[in-house]
């Protein structure tokens, strides 16, 4: 009698048990949660004293986060699986660049040295309430048919913008801000030569 009422008692102990497991388990299931997707905005056409073409050559990405927006406390960093970029930190720099920069063709060709823009993604996050970019980029002239002088420029740089609110959307916005800023810092650099 003892012996079978202990096989019922354990067998009742994991009934109860595996409801519970199934129970907390499918509490902390994500699997209809959709993943939200960001971009950095289109940009304004970025206006310089620089008349020529700008053509820019695709960003790499130094950082691993893929497509993730990725938070930064000291040195870990934590990766947002349901708030995402709609393309990797270098291809949304070049698309960035790419638009900010863009000229008539028609009316600049042969005017000026055409100037290639390249580089590296080195920072693409949140850290502090701000949005981190972190850049490494070349600036290179192109002998054009005026003849101009070849020269080319390095340069990193790491930008910081305060995100104003709490959200993924916020932080979106505050990168898009950033890359405005980089964008004045490079064309600047062009003027500059």
């Amino acid at each position: 009698m003892k012996r079978s009422f202990r096989k019922l008692l354990c067998a009742m102990f994991f009934a109860v048990s595996m409801f519970f497991l199934y129970g907390c388990a499918s509490l902390f299931s994500t699997a209809n949660v959709p993943a939200c997707y960001y971009d950095l905005g289109l940009p304004e056409k970025i206006s310089a004293s620089y008349a020529g073409n700008i053509c820019v050559e695709p960003f790499t990405s130094l950082s691993g986060e893929k497509f993730r927006m990725v938070r930064r406390k000291g040195n870990m960093l934590y990766n947002d699986n349901y708030n995402k970029w709609q393309m990797s930190p270098g291809a949304l720099v070049t698309k960035y660049f790419t638009l900010a920069f863009r000229t008539d063709e028609k009316k600049n060709a042969g005017k000026k040295t055409d100037i290639l823009l390249g580089g590296e993604v080195t920072a693409f996050e949140e850290s502090g309430g701000q949005a981190v970019l972190g850049l490494s980029y070349h600036i290179a002239s192109v002998p054009g048919k005026d003849g101009g002088q070849k020269w080319k420029r390095k340069r990193s740089i790491i930008i910081k913008e305060k995100i104003r609110g709490n959200t993924p959307g916020d932080f979106a916005s505050a990168m898009s801000r950033a890359m405005e800023n980089a964008s004045e810092i490079i064309i600047k650099d062009i003027d500059s030569k």
